[in-house]
């Protein structure tokens, strides 16, 4: 049996939760044909600042993978906080956008519940 989830028209090519081991690393990868994407989650905490949310990427072309590093800063609420709408974190080589929608639990300082959903919307 073949299940294919969309939502507001946008393709879901993951969806799921864990819960940390211990702090990091907290990857998610995705792989499409010959391209990998891997998703670093890194939670930081920082009390004078408000919440945030930063990015960096590499791209290693030897191993066709492309590492986004996602800077959580202050996700430490014991309620679920979570972006006000998804994402965008990549593009495949296809051209397909990739967007990542989050909600985060704080259940210590260490550990963390993690709920993940990653779209993909295709080119225009």
């Amino acid at each position: 049996m073949d299940i294919n989830l969309s939502s507001s028209g946008k393709k879901i090519i993951a969806s799921g939760s864990f819960i940390t081991f211990d702090k990091e690393p907290n990857i998610i990868s995705l792989k499409k044909a010959k391209e990998k994407l891997s998703l670093n989650l890194i939670f930081k905490n920082k009390p004078a600042e408000n919440r945030s949310i930063n990015f960096s990427a590499e791209k290693n072309t030897l191993k066709n993978e492309v590492i986004v590093n996602i800077f959580l800063t202050n996700f430490n609420s014991v309620l679920p906080t979570s972006f006000t709408s998804p994402i965008s974190i990549a593009k495949w080589d296809t051209g397909e956008e990739i967007y990542l929608q989050l909600s985060i639990k704080s259940i210590n300082d260490k550990i963390k519940e993690i709920i993940y959903t990653i779209y993909e919307v295709e080119k225009k």
